[in-house]
């Protein structure tokens, strides 16, 4: 199961590749949108079945990857749809929020739980 979840990240991040060509040096090509828009719904897809059956192994290998819906908000705002991105956006956060507040810990911020404040440790 664990080989199964490990194949389906590295699926993922082939249609999401393959969405960011079309976003970018694809660009032009008549059916670009539609083919960015067709690879990053496998890409979600993809994704969430990962997400299903890593539960009891997501400690061995990691957390979900944000790409697919990071890619996908891109794909939004080049077509001005930004309430969708920004759901896009935001379930992205929250899925690398663990890590970013480990992260600024390690680095000198943190929050004061109290008044909900960042504030820079010297």
């Amino acid at each position: 199961k664990r080989f199964m979840v490990e194949t389906k990240r590295q699926l993922c991040a082939a249609y999401c590749s393959i969405g960011e060509l079309y976003l970018t040096d694809l660009c032009e090509e008549p059916d670009a949108e539609t083919s960015c828009e067709t690879a990053l719904k496998a890409a979600v897809e993809v994704d969430a079945a990962a997400q299903i059956e890593s539960g009891p192994f997501e400690s061995e290998i990691g957390p979900s990857q944000p790409d697919a819906l990071q890619t996908m908000a891109n794909l939004r705002l080049s077509q001005s749809r930004v309430a969708e991105a920004l759901d896009c956006i935001m379930e992205t956060y929250n899925r690398m929020k663990v890590g970013c507040e480990a992260m600024s810990g390690l680095v000198g911020l943190a929050t004061d739980d109290k008044e909900g404040v960042q504030e820079a440790k010297a």
